[in-house]
């Protein structure tokens, strides 16, 4: 996804520049019109996870744990990327600043699915859910969101969830009728 100027990258720029940004305020504003910002997503075999655990075994029945956890090659495949973005700056007129560069942490983003994923077995993932999308068992609570995906793709994922929402929706009325 490409952001082009916004109040948002303002302030952005001025935090990246630091001490630059009050000493020449007129470089900041000569770069912010020239800026657009980029927001990428990996596949899930790339990317960092997330773990969920339910602490059955603690006096707090029923609390949920969540544990972030990086992969090796997230970096590696980011670097990648920008480098490829660098080496067709010419015929793209986009130059990466790589010191503006953020990879986020596991969990920080809006492109996220895979912890509870529809269709695995209850023995290999204890937080799979069924294809209606219910956790653990339950009757009556369905996840409908991406969360129920067993990999993510890089690609937009909006449609797809929307879809499988619907269908999960669709489905567990008949249930109830």
């Amino acid at each position: 996804q490409i952001y082009t100027h916004n109040d948002m990258m303002s302030r952005l720029l001025r935090q990246k520049l630091g001490p630059l940004a009050s000493v020449v305020p007129s470089l900041a504003e000569r770069v912010e019109g020239r800026l657009a910002f980029l927001q990428g997503y990996l596949h899930s075999d790339d990317s960092g996870s997330m773990e969920m655990s339910l602490d059955s075994a603690t006096k707090e029945q029923g609390r949920v744990s969540v544990s972030a956890h990086t992969h090796p090659r997230t970096g590696r495949v980011i670097r990648s990327i920008v480098s490829k973005l660098s080496r067709h700056a010419f015929q793209t007129g986009l130059m990466p600043i790589w010191p503006m560069l953020e990879i986020g942490a596991p969990g920080r983003g809006f492109h996220s699915g895979g912890s509870l994923p529809m269709g695995a077995s209850s023995e290999a993932k204890k937080t799979a859910t069924d294809l209606l999308g219910r956790p653990l068992g339950l009757q009556r609570v369905h996840v409908v969101d991406s969360s129920v995906f067993p990999s993510i793709p890089a690609t937009t994922i909006t449609l797809t969830a929307m879809a499988n929402a619907h269908r999960i929706a669709t489905e567990a009325a008949k249930l109830d009728s």
